[in-house]
């Protein structure tokens, strides 16, 4: 798919705030925190040296912000201009660029952390396929995305089948699961987000942790 049509459909016209996002309410931004918590956790269980991480699909920063918040030494990928002249003003250290086709060196990074970005794009196996290469190996890819019955809003092209694409991609492609199975999903509050609201109702959400050997 071009990847103009990808920016239109992915670019929201609510970018106000200093990290707003299509969901600007204090419960999912609490939920968005608690998901790098989750990650730092498992980094530091497991013990693997983690520090520097890449956030692919950032928009404008919010959770590159909280994985700086831990300590770790964060860079954005993102496709909309838009995100990443907003994010770049708040120091989030963000790249203009299709994750499908990342201009990182080989084995760049410590970690991929990537959240609800996949449903994004048309083909994440693509996405996939980068991440492997870009992290170094041993190093741990941390994926979350949903799975509902079918795409509700525009922006989504794969939503209800991103858990066997992940799975199918993975189980082959030099990576060891750590973990990959349901989590528990958000509640989405802000009543403006009526479509929103709907999809949640009708949705899972999935991780995948995940080592890299090469």
């Amino acid at each position: 798919m071009d990847k103009d049509l990808i920016i239109k459909l992915n670019r929201s016209k609510g970018l106000k705030g200093k990290f707003e996002t299509s969901i600007n309410t204090d419960k999912a931004q609490n939920i968005w925190k608690s998901n790098v918590v989750g990650f730092d956790i498992l980094v530091k269980h497991y013990d693997y040296n983690v520090k520097k991480v890449l956030d692919v699909g950032c928009r404008v920063g919010v959770l590159s912000k909280f994985l700086m918040d831990l300590n770790y030494n964060v860079t954005g990928v993102e496709i909309v201009p838009d995100f990443v002249k907003n994010g770049r003003k708040n120091g989030i250290n963000i790249y203009n660029e299709d994750a499908r086709s990342m201009s990182f060196k080989d084995n760049s990074f410590d970690a991929v952390f990537c959240r609800d970005m996949i449903e994004h794009i048309p083909n994440p196996e693509k996405v996939f396929s980068e991440s492997i290469r870009v992290v170094r190996s041993d190093g741990i890819i941390f994926l979350i995305g949903p799975i509902e019955p079918a795409p509700s809003v525009a922006p989504h092209f794969v939503a209800w089948k991103t858990l066997d694409i992940a799975k199918n991609f993975f189980s082959s492609n030099l990576t060891n699961p750590i973990y990959f199975g349901l989590i528990e999903d958000e509640p989405i509050t802000n009543k403006e987000n009526k479509v929103m609201i709907k999809q949640s109702q009708k949705r899972e959400t999935f991780l995948a942790f995940l080592e890299v050997t090469k």
